[in-house]
Parts: structure tokens; C-alpha cells; sequence
């Protein structure tokens, strides 16, 4: 079975592929992006698991898309999807914070939900750095 026919997230791609080319043609680059996907997952199985869940998989489709059109032309599909799945996340968003005591609940919580997101599980890092021209030369205002 095709990794990336595993998450719905995915699907809608497909559906791009599907628009683009037709059956064959999107067949042939799915089942190659699924590959690639799977031998990017199988190589970094100590991955944090959001790297695992969407970034492996859609640099797989990336590198599948580069063997079919040009780097710009990849790059371009995978943007056009990048904001069909956005919509879809800001809509189920909507959707979820219109029940009644949802956002009061959220921001109650903010704090807490920050700390999770971005933590070091999730692949970040964080320190404390000075403000300084090293670091923060953008906000520095110079005379």
C-alpha cells in the first residue's frame, strides 16, 4: 500500500496530480512519490513524528514531482497545494472554535498549548539569546 493513501492530508494532493495530468500519468508519479516516501521514512525512523507524519511524506512527492516537470513547476504544485491545505485547516479551525466555550477554553490554555507546539518533541529548539547584531541585526535601529 501507498504511504501517502495512509492520511487523508494526502488524498486531496493526489487530487491535484489528478487535475494536472489525468489517470495514468497521476498513477505513475502517486506511486513513485509513494516510494520515495516510504525509503525517506524507512531511512530517518528516529525522525520526531511530525517530520514523519508530513514532511518526509511531501518531500517524497517533491523529488516524484522533480522526475516528471521542472524544479519551478514542482515547486509551484506544491504551493497551489500549500494553500488549498491551509483553507481546509483554517475552515476546520473556524469550525471547531464556533462551539460555545471552545475559545475560552483555548486561550485559558494558550499558554500550555505553545509549550507543546513548540516543543523540543515536536523538533524545535529554543535558547535564550541577547539582543545583539549577531543575533537580531533586523531590529537593531542603528544612528
Amino acid at each position: 500500500m501507498n504511504v501517502l493513501d495512509r492520511k487523508s492530508y494526502f488524498a486531496k494532493f493526489k487530487n491535484v496530480l489528478l487535475e494536472e495530468w489525468g489517470t495514468d500519468e497521476d498513477s505513475a508519479v502517486w506511486k513513485d512519490a509513494g516510494e520515495l516516501s516510504k525509503k525517506l521514512l524507512d531511512e530517518n525512523p528516529k525522525a520526531v513524528k511530525d517530520s514523519r507524519t508530513v514532511a518526509y511524506p511531501m518531500a517524497g512527492i517533491y523529488l516524484a514531482l522533480q522526475k516528471k516537470v521542472s524544479k519551478d513547476k514542482a515547486l509551484e504544485l506544491m504551493m497551489d497545494y500549500a494553500y488549498v491545505a491551509g483553507e481546509d485547516a483554517k475552515n476546520r479551525m473556524a469550525k471547531m472554535t464556533g462551539f460555545p466555550g471552545i475559545p475560552k477554553l483555548i486561550w485559558k490554555n494558550r499558554e500550555a498549548i505553545m509549550r507543546s507546539a513548540g516543543s523540543e518533541k515536536k523538533g524545535y529548539k529554543s535558547r535564550i539569546i541577547e539582543v545583539s547584531d549577531e543575533y537580531c541585526d533586523y531590529y537593531i535601529t542603528r544612528e
